[in-house]
């Protein structure tokens, strides 16, 4: 059995829903990991939990493959302050999610899917997470500051045409974005100061160019919106290689890492 407070569990669920609708989670003695991705096999979502975030926890140690839809629809019935209980059969091929509102049971009851059938849910980026922290650049940059600036932006990439880029730049100073059209002459940049500057690759790596497609981007902030403005992420990034960022939110037990393909410019 699992206890979970719902407005923890809600705001996960939303990270996910922006991402996809199915997802895979494993419950073990560490805790819960959870990860995703889009059907194009663009991005990928990697959430651990520490077992101290959940108020009851007695892990299952199974692995479980779930839709999103109908889960989020039950959750959402519950007050912020209620808890959440997951408890599944001795098979691991149902879970059950259960509360009490206003004196009302609540139960829904989900059949896992086949993790070998979430074909939109493979090893694409597993060996590139392992060897990230060795070959990127990193900086670390506030949220708040990353979150309003890509609002800022928002006018010069959300629109009806799926092939805007966002032009990420790195170097020692800080991180540019820039959006927009440039052959119409729309076009907005903006600048963000770095907190502090890790360098892992070589030195010789700055400046970093990267595009990423204007639909991740919206996804990247939805993320960023679960965590705490005055919180930093670790930025990672290099030229023509995936962007990768990873923060901890919910009092550092909730760990969030991102992982996107970026677009290869001629």
């Amino acid at each position: 059995m699992i206890v979970i407070n719902a407005a923890k569990l809600n705001e996960i669920l939303k990270i996910i829903d922006t991402i996809t609708t199915e997802f895979i989670v494993k419950f073990d003695d560490t805790g819960m990991h959870l990860y995703t991705g889009d059907s194009a096999n663009v991005m990928r979502c990697f959430i651990d939990v520490d077992k101290e975030w959940f108020t009851i926890y007695s892990p299952t140690q199974e692995t479980y493959a779930l839709s999103l839809s109908n889960i989020k629809n039950i959750v959402a019935k519950a007050n912020k302050n209620s808890n959440v209980t997951f408890t599944s059969d001795s098979y691991g091929k149902k879970i059950s999610i259960n509360f009490v509102e206003n004196d009302i049971a609540y139960q829904g009851v989900f059949t896992g899917i086949n993790p070998s059938q979430m074909h939109v849910i493979n090893d694409m980026g597993e060996k590139f997470y392992t060897t990230v922290n060795r070959d990127y650049s990193i900086v670390d940059i506030n949220v708040g500051r990353l979150i309003t600036v890509l609002s800022a932006l928002s006018p010069f990439y959300s629109s009806n045409d799926a092939c805007k880029d966002i032009f990420f730049s790195l170097t020692e100073d800080g991180m540019g974005i820039a959006a927009g059209d440039e052959f119409n002459g729309n076009t907005m940049n903006c600048d963000i100061p770095v907190k502090t500057v890790k360098v892992i690759a070589d030195a010789d790596a700055y400046p970093i160019t990267n595009i990423i497609l204007s639909t991740y981007i919206t996804m990247m902030k939805a993320i960023l919106n679960a965590c705490g403005s005055d919180e930093d992420i670790s930025f990672y990034s290099k030229t023509n290689l995936p962007i990768y960022f990873k923060t901890d939110i919910h009092d550092k037990m909730c760990h969030i890492k991102f992982l996107c393909a970026c677009r290869v410019s001629n």
